[in-house]
């Protein structure tokens, strides 16, 4: 392995670590409780099979979750546009706690930034989106690399969403 293939690693690693942590400490709760919450934000109207998906749990797993983000008045379950399908859509609560999770996102992000240019980071990009193209390789994962983002900051060019129509393309 060379230096830079390794430092890609080390970096993703302590990257996530340190937003699961800021953002769990924001939400005050552990495991997948934030991504949960961040990712239904603009995404409500997901069943609990795309939240397990998504965050990677077990379908018992994500009804426990579910059932205490409905009980802290976070999540409101409704009936999809199937009447056997329950979809979840965030509270006000719900809002308010998201917003204040992708601000301590953000600012473990920008901490790993520091220093580097507005110049630098937009030449960077096209390679960045390109490292997130070459994990994407199934369409029903779209929303796990999401699960944590800021979506409104893509729009209109999320690098996921291209990405995800090239699936539709060759379907």
């Amino acid at each position: 392995m060379d230096r830079e293939t390794n430092i890609v690693g080390a970096l993703s690693l302590v990257l996530s670590d340190e937003i699961k942590k800021a953002v769990n400490e924001v939400v005050g709760a552990s495991g997948e409780t934030a991504a949960a919450i961040i990712m239904l934000g603009p995404n409500g109207g997901l069943s609990a099979g795309e939240v397990a998906q998504a965050l990677a749990i077990t379908p018992s797993g994500v009804a426990r979750l579910i059932d205490r983000l409905a009980n802290d008045g976070l999540v409101v379950r409704r009936s999809g546009l199937d009447q056997r399908v329950v979809v979840l859509e965030l509270t006000i609560e719900g809002q308010r706690l998201r917003s204040l999770a992708l601000a301590a996102r953000e600012r473990v992000i920008k901490r790993c930034l520091h220093g580097i240019s507005e110049y630098e980071l937009k030449n960077a990009s096209p390679i960045l989106e390109r490292m997130i193209k070459n994990l994407l390789v199934d369409q029903k994962y779209c929303y796990r690399f999401c699960r944590m983002c800021d979506e409104g900051a893509c729009d209109p060019d999320c690098p996921v969403e291209e990405h995800k129509k090239s699936f539709v393309a060759d379907d």
